[in-house]
């Protein structure tokens, strides 16, 4: 465990160990593995905004770590580059919504990013996709509490591999917003799916794959469904 305001270069797992970072604390270069699914990082949720981990996290097409714990708390943390790990759960540090910015593509293979995980989920976590970022694997992006979590894909071109949601765990909201498309493979489980998009095809759905929610339209941006609603 390090404590707050700590700097820290590379990391590295040579075991399924776990490293906990303090409030305040950041990375600035990658944490890797030798192993695939073994490490667990867990970052505390910071006091301002902040850039909390500067290098990629797992390996791309290579080692993934086990799990990223994010705890959030009134601010953005932020990810800046690649995210590769079997379990994200993003959790509020003391029932407070706070936002986490992914700039990098992430991948989670067959595991997950759960929002809301944790047992303080009495208010919506934020997550925000950068453009040109992507969601790979065919994971599920879920939440621990039905009908919350709002999930929004900023101005530029995305996509998301696995589905959205589940039957039973909707999130509250996903959002696509300025230009460009975001491009959703699989089933979309939320109770709203807003267009804040110009594109004529600002939401396209994967083909025969279900939205299940309600949909909304923010701007002159449009939708393409892969079968129904």
């Amino acid at each position: 465990s390090l404590a707050g305001d700590a700097h820290t270069g590379a990391m590295g797992f040579t075991e399924d160990g776990e490293i906990s970072m303090g409030t305040n604390s950041l990375i600035v270069g990658a944490v890797t593995t030798g192993t695939d699914a073994e490490g667990t990082l867990t970052l505390a949720a910071p006091t301002a905004n902040a850039d909390v981990v500067g290098g990629a996290i797992g390996a791309a097409c290579g080692d993934k770590i086990k799990a990223l714990n994010i705890a959030v708390l009134s601010h953005d943390t932020t990810l800046t580059t690649t995210v590769d790990a079997d379990l994200i759960n993003i959790s509020q540090a003391s029932g407070t919504a706070g936002t986490v910015v992914f700039e990098g593509h992430v991948d989670f293979d067959t595991g997950s990013m759960v929002i809301n995980s944790g047992a303080n989920a009495t208010a919506d976590i934020l997550v925000q996709v950068a453009s040109t970022i992507n969601f790979e694997g065919a994971g599920n992006i879920a939440t621990g509490v039905t009908n919350t979590g709002v999930l929004e894909f900023m101005t530029g071109t995305q996509a998301v591999t696995g589905p959205l949601g589940t039957t039973s765990l909707k999130l509250k909201e996903v959002i696509k917003s300025g230009c460009g498309v975001l491009t959703l493979t699989d089933h979309v489980f939320a109770t709203t799916l807003t267009i804040d998009g110009t594109d004529a095809a600002a939401v396209t759905m994967g083909v025969a794959k279900l939205l299940t929610a309600n949909l909304y339209f923010d701007a002159n941006g449009g939708i393409k469904t892969g079968t129904g609603i």
